[in-house]
């Protein structure tokens, strides 16, 4: 089995240059993918993940901002804000 013009030994040294540009494009991605993840984690973003949020979900998360936005412009009296806000908080740690 020789060389050919490209200095590859046969049939099978071609296959390696797809697959070192695709570990290439591999690598690329898993930076990028620290890079983003460092990003948000100094910015305060953190990772958005239940365990940093102190255990509470995204909808009661939001929920309770929508709450809070919605007593902030008096659309809603004191009382149903605190009733609302015990609900969501005993939901999310449960």
């Amino acid at each position: 089995m020789g060389y050919d013009m490209m200095g590859t030994a046969g049939a099978f040294g071609g296959g390696s240059m797809f697959f070192g540009g695709l570990m290439m494009i591999i690598w690329l991605a898993v930076v990028i993918a620290v890079i983003v993840m460092l990003v948000r984690w100094f910015s305060g973003e953190g990772f958005n993940l239940p365990a940093f949020r102190g255990g509470k979900t995204a909808s009661a998360t939001s929920a309770l901002a929508l709450l809070e936005d919605r007593y902030a412009k008096g659309e809603i009296e004191s009382k149903e804000f605190d009733e609302r806000t015990q609900k969501l908080r005993q939901s999310g740690n449960s």
